[in-house]
This record gives C-alpha cells, structure tokens and sequence, in this order.
C-alpha cells in the first residue's frame, strides 16, 4: 500500500509539473505575440559599458578581461595596452566583430509602476524620431529623476533636492564599472613578516572617468573619487588588517582585527568610528575565505564582507575633491594573510553633459547655466530625467531640448541584456 500510494504521489506531482510547463509557455507564447515581451538589438553606445551595440572585442592574453570597443572607434594603433592588467597586449587586427546587447523588454510592467531610480527604461525619445528612419525607433537609458524632483550632477554625483543620493551594495554592484583586474596576483604576508606592516597591495595609478568603450574619443577626462576594492581575504593570527583609502578629500584608515572582529576608522590618526563585526563575518573570517570589498561611491565609506555591509560611514564633501595617485593600499601587522582575485571599480560618473557641447547653457536648467562640473534641472509633475551610463556620448535629458520625458513615452523596463 506504501508504495502504491509512493508512486501515486510522484505520478501526481510529474502531472503537475507538466501542465505547469504547458502554461508557462502558452502564457509566454502569448506574451510574444501581443508583444508584451518584445526581443530587441542595441545599436547604440550610450549606455556602454552596460549595454552595448555593434562592436569589437580583443581578450587580453595576460589576463584575460575582454576589451569592447565601438565599431566605429577602433584604436589608430596596434597593438595597444590593457587597460584593465597593464601588462598585456591588445591584438586589433584579428579582433572580433560582436553585434549589439541582446535584450528583452517588459512591456507590461509599468501598468504596476513607475520605474524607480537607477532602473533602466526603454521609451520613444521625441527627439530621436525625426532623425531615425525607424518611426518604431527606441531608446535605453537610466532613471536618474522622478517626476517633480530637482536634478542636479556635481562632481559626477546625482542630487535630487540638493540631497545626495547614496547606492545601496546592490546598485553599487549594479553601476559599477571595471577600472582594473589582478586575477593571477596572490598576495602572502608570511611568518617572516610577523611583527612589521606589510603592504600586500596599493594602487599607484590617478583614474579618471575614462570609458574604454569609447576607442579614440578625444576629450578632456575627469578625476574619478568614487572607487570599489574587491579581494579574495584569507588570514590567520591576532594581529590587525588595514586598509588605507584616499578618494581625493582626505585619507583614512579602516583597521580590522580578524581574531576579535574589532574595526576602526581613523582619519588622520584620530578616532571616528568603533564597532564589531557581525558575528556571521567573523565565523566566516574564521574559517576560510572572504571575499572584502570596499568602496567610496557617493561620498559614503562602505565595508561589506561576503555581501553583507559591516561598516557605512559618511564622508564629508570637498569643494573641489581632487584625484588621488593612491586610492587603496592593504597591508598586515602580526597578521598571516593571502589576498587574491583584486579588482578595482568606479561608479559611474555623471558629467553635466556629452562631448562636443562645450560650456554653452544646459536646455533645462532653471538658471541657464552649466558648468564642467555641474548642472540643474527640473522635472514637471508626469516627468523622469533619463541618462545613459556612456556620459561622454549618450544623448539624454542633459542636452535635450526638454530634459524631462513624459509618463506615457515609456515603454517598460529591462528584463535582462547580455552580451554575445
């Protein structure tokens, strides 16, 4: 009888899931057809490097990070540098030819909202139209103003109401762009070590808000503050972890001790901040790897271990915050450590405007004014402020003749877009 009613019950639970199945794609089925899912192509580079349209990509052999380009834009020069590893070589001549981002867009989804900011959009842009040969022509950007707010771009952050917007990790993670990658370096501070500071790793390199996606663009680049430290952490001992960090305001230091889970910021060898980890990082610290990242972005100081944010700190503005020739540095005291898998990111930066629009008034903004630093807007009642990530080339709501784009020009949100 047992086994009867075993079978019966598997019998009945494969029914379910095969008529599952069938609606599932008959529901899909019909999606396509009313075109509430529509597969679409990127022709376009204004929102690189997360989505891309037609170009060429060369791997580097030293590290093996992929390098795209514009189709348009390849570089005058051949071979040409890594970017991301600074050591290996580019090959042009027999790189290869990629079509745009594949993506899916969610026609429906906007009947149950609107879009939220740092989502991405597809919409009819008024002003593309006239100079498509498409009617149907469509557009992607990124929501950086909800209807009635005032936008502003300072420095290469977004204020909404003269308040800087803070990313939490998941748009972090969402926004970031590759600055450099160290997938082969393994950093050890051994036994012989133990009792001086050791630094395992420090960037020695000024970065900008170049977009390698942009080949040969020629423009005036600016200085980038908002930077992301991502390592593969394994340790021993009782000494001290630091970290030291300059985002062109002023240098500070974050002291972890793995052992007791205390941490530290200091800003000038004075106290700022004091805490203890959470109890789940600190059995992770003890048991094997981590992975620690650290970032910058949004004048907020960020410590997260495994994905889960230990330490956030506000960082207080600058006038003018300057780049920095040494934006991380990690070093060891009494204190056995393996770092591996080393990445550096930046967010992304919002120039006032693209290339090629020199220092002229900004259409939108409510003094007329813009400068290479920053610009205001504001949005009517039924409005959003749409940007792409490319700010170097992207066409948008900075330089439109109207910055704001209507409710009902939307179309829907992003399902996903990859690459091939």
């Amino acid at each position: 009888m047992g086994i009867r009613s075993s079978l019966g019950q598997r019998a009945a639970a494969w029914l379910h899931l095969a008529i599952g199945t069938l609606i599932l794609t008959l529901v899909l089925r019909t999606w396509l057809v009313l075109g509430l899912i529509a597969p679409v192509m990127v022709s376009g580079s204004s929102m690189a490097p997360a989505l891309v349209g037609p170009h060429v990509m060369a791997r580097c052999p030293k590290c093996q990070q992929a390098t795209r380009i514009a189709a348009d834009s390849l570089p005058r020069l051949n071979p040409t540098q890594c970017a991301y590893c600074q050591e290996g070589h580019l090959d042009w001549a027999h790189a290869k030819q990629c079509p745009g981002s594949r993506i899916w867009i969610d026609r429906g989804s906007l009947q149950w909202g609107d879009p939220q900011r740092w989502e991405m959009v597809v919409f009819h842009s008024p002003w593309l139209e006239p100079m498509s040969e498409d009617p149907d022509a469509l557009c992607v950007k990124r929501v950086l103003g909800l209807p009635g707010e005032q936008v502003r771009l300072v420095d290469g952050d977004l204020l909404i109401n003269n308040r800087l917007q803070v990313k939490t990790l998941a748009e972090q993670y969402r926004l970031r762009q590759l600055i450099r990658r160290n997938p082969d370096l393994v950093v050890l501070s051994g036994k012989d070590g133990l009792g001086k500071r050791q630094v395992l790793f420090h960037a020695d390199h000024p970065f900008t808000d170049e977009v390698h996606y942009n080949g040969r663009l020629s423009r005036k680049l600016q200085p980038v503050h908002d930077f992301m430290l991502s390592v593969k952490l394994a340790c021993q001992g009782r000494g001290r972890l630091e970290w030291t960090v300059d985002d062109g305001r002023r240098p500070l230091r974050i002291q972890i001790q793995p052992a007791s889970g205390a941490v530290r910021l200091l800003e000038s060898n004075r106290l700022r901040t004091a805490k203890t980890l959470s109890e789940s990082s600190r059995r992770r610290l003890a048991e094997g790897e981590v992975t620690l990242e650290l970032s910058t972005f949004d004048r907020q100081l960020l410590l997260a271990i495994d994905g889960r944010v230990e330490l956030r700190f506000a960082l207080q503005p600058r006038d003018s915050p300057t780049g920095t020739m040494e934006p991380f540095a990690v070093a060891t005291t009494n204190l056995t450590a393996k770092l591996h898998a080393i990445s550096l990111w930046r967010d992304v930066y919002y120039s006032p405007r693209p290339v090629g629009f020199g220092s002229r008034a900004v259409p939108g903004s409510p003094k007329g004014v813009a400068t290479d630093h920053q610009a205001a807007w504001q949005l009517a009642a039924a409005e959003f402020f749409l940007v792409g990530d490319n700010g170097p080339v992207s066409m948008d709501s900075r330089v439109w003749p109207h910055a704001g784009i209507p409710r009902q020009r939307l179309v829907g949100r992003l399902m996903g877009g990859k690459s091939r």
